[in-house]
Formats: C-alpha cells, structure tokens, sequence
C-alpha cells in the first residue's frame, strides 16, 4: 500500500463504490483493500502553536485489520483554502507509522498536539468513515475562514463520529486550544490576519 492523497469524495468513491483498486491491495496471504478495515480510533490534532502561525486542526484516524490488533494504516484529513477540493484524504501505510510525524511533515504538517481522541465503542468501517468525511465536506462548501474553516471541519468529524459510534473520549491537555486561535476567539483570526 502506498501512501495516497484524495478529495473526500474521490477517496468515498474509492472505498465504497465501483472504483476500487489494487493501488490498496496488502501484501500478504489474504489481498486486503481500505474496505476491509474499521476504523479504530479518532484523533483531532493542532498543530503547536511555536510552530505554526495558523494553529491548523486536523483529524488522523487509526486503521485495523477486523481480526488483528496491530495498526494497518491512517487516514489524515483536513480542510484548508484549496479552491474546490477543501478537504483531503491521506492514506498513511502501517509499514511507515513509525515516523508518523515525519511522514505527516513530509506532506505539509508541523508538530502537532493531540486535543482529544475517541476509542470507538463499535468500530466503523473505513467506508462509514469515507461516507462522513464526504458528507461533512459537502455540509460545509467551499473554505470559508469565518465559519467553514479547518477548524470547524474537524469538530464536525470527531462530534459526528464520537456521537454515532460511541466510546471512550480521551481529552489531551491540548482539548482547550481546539476550536481557538491563540486562545482566543476563530473572529480573533480575522483581526490578527487582516493586519498581517
């Protein structure tokens, strides 16, 4: 499986619809695609703030085999200004999470800070999770810095999937930056940013 990147719709199209392809087949005795897989665990990010002006806030989702405890892969997906692809898939190998955040420096991230994470009570399908994001990239259209930013993109993931697929929430010691710019207000953003 080699490392990917997709629009949220695409990668739906890919995991749950007739465009299926081995580029996502696994080694081994058994062929595996993304389908096979559920989805374990959730994590919304924010990139640390001494590293990043924008204090970016993604979502890194955990992939398992459904008879195997050891990590296959992630999904990082995330919503910035790309004029009509906003929000994008990753698809991260297992064989590479050694180096998670070199990997994700590699494709455009800074050191990040876990805000909260959900251990999933019942464990949706790579699908179920594709069939979210595109949904949620839909809900919010274009980029919008006001109200349709990376920030509430994020949130809306994570709330949708801690809500419908239950489990544990774990809040970092980060859970109160989320949402926030410099602690303070998104609007507070716009201030900052307009006089840049």
């Amino acid at each position: 499986m080699t490392k990917s990147e997709y629009s949220t719709s695409e990668f739906k199209l890919l995991v749950t619809g007739d465009l299926s392809t081995n580029e996502f087949i696994v080694p081994g005795p058994k062929k595996l695609t993304l389908a096979d897989f559920i989805i374990g665990e959730l994590g919304h990010y924010k990139e640390a703030r001494k590293y990043s002006k924008w204090e970016h806030e993604f979502i890194v989702a955990k992939m398992y085999h459904p008879n195997d405890s050891g990590i296959a892969g992630v999904l990082v997906t995330d919503r910035e200004q790309r004029p009509g692809t906003p929000d994008i898939v990753r698809v991260i190998p297992g064989d590479n999470l050694h180096f998670i955040w070199t990997i994700l420096s590699r494709v455009g991230y800074r050191p990040s800070n876990l805000g909260r994470s959900c251990a999933f009570a019942s464990p949706p399908s790579v699908g179920q999770i594709a069939s979210v994001l595109a949904e949620k990239s839909q809900a919010g259209g274009e980029y919008s810095v006001h109200n349709h930013n990376c920030y509430w993109y994020a949130k809306a993931v994570f709330d949708h999937c801690s809500d419908t697929y239950g489990g544990n929430i774990t809040h970092g010691p980060y859970c109160n930056d989320l949402g926030t710019f410099m602690n303070d207000t998104p609007e507070a953003f716009l201030v900052w940013f307009s006089k840049s």
